[in-house]
């Protein structure tokens, strides 16, 4: 018995493709990395003028709780991004897997260079 957590943990490592890969790696810590921009510019919009709302009805409830309901968010937003990759790539959709992250990381960034844009426009 004591050896079959060896094996498990061997077979786990020596898998031909694992799903933390260089580019999983880059893609997650761009996609945190625009989440917390997102984060900081959407607080930052909505304490500009009372009459500002979160367009988003599923993070409006969070992000209107100040930073700490920002950061569930943000944090519920790359954990779903992950999982569904996750689901993806254990079910052998490789590809799927990867193609899912790439989008995210683009619409995120797309969201990010709107809401900067509309930061500067509203000072």
């Amino acid at each position: 018995m004591k050896y079959a957590w060896l094996l498990l943990l061997l077979t786990a490592t020596c898998s031909a493709q694992s799903f933390w890969s260089t580019e999983r790696k880059v893609e997650t810590t761009g996609l945190v990395a625009e989440s917390i921009t997102d984060g900081i510019t959407t607080q930052m919009w909505l304490h500009s003028s009372p009459y500002h709302t979160e367009l988003n009805p599923l993070a409006r409830p969070l992000v209107t709780r100040g930073n700490a309901g920002q950061v569930a968010a943000c944090v519920l937003g790359v954990g779903t991004v992950l999982a569904v990759q996750y689901a993806l790539h254990r079910t052998g959709h490789r590809k799927a897997a990867n193609w899912a992250g790439r989008i995210a990381v683009v619409a995120e960034g797309l969201n990010v260079g709107r809401q900067l844009y509309i930061v500067k426009e509203t000072r």
